[in-house]
């Protein structure tokens, strides 16, 4: 079977050549979703029919999908989630599955720091206030000497916490496989999740490959009134209702979201002053997302030619 390579990524090398250029010289046939828009289900399978392997976003592949796209090999996913795609079905059907896990470490932990100093000293508040005409001050926190819980301690979970440490915070984690030399290392105490939450000041979700909610009433009623809450990860592990509410209830605490249950996001959250957000773009560097895409067209190739 002759192979043929589809990106379905609406923005393929549109900060660097790179990738293109490594696409071309590899000798197999492609074609790119030119739509500049997130590819549907409809699409995909009109698109990629034939398609040997795909260079692929985080648009959806269901059983159903992966059923009709027959010639399928390889599935190399520009970023690290693997939660769109049918692993079973594709394990079973012997399509290869790829991810850029390493890229995406340096950008989300650079939004998650940054989100974090612009909820400690207000920036987006104090920038809507003077924006609407109001010169009002609200005092800010330090971050040296806060308290940051960690829920997971994989890759990014380890750089945010390594980071926090050098600007001063103390940080705890919540991690049943915590690397235990690296935490004393590092001088971040491993802790339940319950007693994160209660001693916790900023706390930050940094786990993958988990099904359900971390954050959800129970552990809203056990949060201080001024906590910060940092979402970087999956927008299903935050119960948006109940974190409606306990933002509602404790106007100083914070919420920094770049993830949500659906997207595009549209909900309460929009209308709360002490909610920071930002549309799903922890990833999106020039930097980061010239490495993942090479890095992704380097996987597909490989993983077609052996």
């Amino acid at each position: 079977m002759d192979n043929h390579i589809f990106v379905s990524l609406s923005t393929f090398a549109e900060h660097d050549r790179s990738p293109l250029d490594l696409l071309e010289k590899c000798g197999i046939p492609f074609s790119i979703n030119r739509t500049g828009k997130r590819i549907t289900p409809t699409g995909l399978l009109e698109a990629a029919r034939k398609s040997t392997g795909i260079v692929a976003g985080v648009e959806e592949y269901s059983a159903d999908t992966l059923s009709q796209l027959q010639s399928l090999r390889c599935i190399s996913r520009c970023g690290v989630g693997l939660d769109s795609i049918d692993l079973a079905y594709a394990s079973k059907n012997n399509i290869a599955i790829r991810n850029t896990p390493d890229v995406v470490i340096e950008p989300v932990t650079d939004l998650t720091i940054a989100m974090i100093y612009d909820a400690l000293r207000k920036l987006t508040q104090h920038t809507t206030m003077l924006k609407a005409g109001r010169w009002e001050k609200l005092t800010g926190r330090n971050l040296s000497g806060q308290v940051v819980g960690i829920f997971g301690t994989g890759r990014i979970g380890r750089a945010v916490a390594q980071t926090l440490r050098k600007l001063g915070a103390s940080v705890i984690a919540a991690d049943p496989n915590a690397d235990l030399t690296w935490a004393t290392e590092n001088s971040v105490r491993i802790v339940s999740s319950d007693d994160l939450i209660k001693q916790s000041n900023i706390i930050s979700l940094h786990i993958s490959g988990h099904s359900g909610t971390i954050l959800g009433p129970p552990e809203f009623s056990l949060m201080k009134p001024h906590a910060i809450i940092v979402n970087t990860s999956r927008g299903s592990y935050v119960d948006e209702d109940a974190l409606s509410t306990f933002l509602e209830a404790n106007s100083f605490a914070t919420a920094c979201l770049d993830v949500f249950s659906k997207e595009p996001y549209t909900g309460k959250l929009q209308s709360l002053p002490n909610v920071i957000m930002t549309p799903h773009v922890a990833t999106l560097t020039e930097e980061s997302r010239t490495k993942m895409e090479f890095q992704a067209v380097e996987n597909l190739i490989s993983a077609l030619v052996t």
